[in-house]
């Protein structure tokens, strides 16, 4: 493959800025988009391992996510970048769509507790509550996140919802040591 003989070169050399622009300039022209997403994140892999250029490897695979928006492997990259630059709302955007596009239902609901932390970072109870009753579709029995859930419907004022969770939880009791 030609691109990996022109890394090789670079790395003998120390071109790796040279290499950036070469790829840069073929990014432009390949007409193949699923060509052009993987030279758009190998682009990034180089800014962001070689250059020490966590700004240009985001807009690498921005780019390369534009043009393929559900590419998880770009997504897991610039959630990546996102944290290591803490830029928080990207990362919340970034994090909600791999939940979104998660295969697993471990890795949707790990994901949808970061969702859920970083809303709470930036103060919105409403994408709080989203992830929350994300996180109980998914493990309805996890108790901290049905803990949450009430704190929020309670903080949020949505009294209807609450009712019907308490309800919900009275049915399931058993006995009444469990109350």
């Amino acid at each position: 493959d030609v691109l990996r003989g022109m890394e090789r070169m670079a790395e003998s050399g120390d071109l790796w800025e040279q290499l950036a622009s070469e790829f840069e300039q073929l990014t432009q022209v390949l007409e193949v988009e699923g060509r052009r997403t993987e030279l758009l994140v190998r682009l990034g892999e180089i800014y962001e391992g070689r250059l020490s250029r966590p700004d240009r490897a985001i807009d690498s695979l921005l780019a390369a996510l534009a043009i393929d928006t559900e590419n998880r492997t770009v997504l897991k990259a610039l959630r990546r970048l996102y944290r290591a630059v803490e830029q928080n709302e990207p990362l919340l955007d970034v994090t909600r769509k791999l939940a979104v596009l998660a295969r697993r239902p471990l890795e949707a609901r790990e994901l949808w507790t970061a969702v859920g932390t970083l809303c709470e970072d930036q103060g919105d109870h409403e994408g709080m509550l989203e992830a929350t009753r994300k996180v109980l579709e998914l493990a309805p029995s996890d108790e901290a996140a049905s803990e949450r859930l009430m704190d929020l419907l309670l903080d949020l004022g949505k009294f209807d919802e609450l009712a019907e969770r308490l309800q919900e939880q009275a049915k399931e009791t058993v006995s009444p040591e469990k109350t």
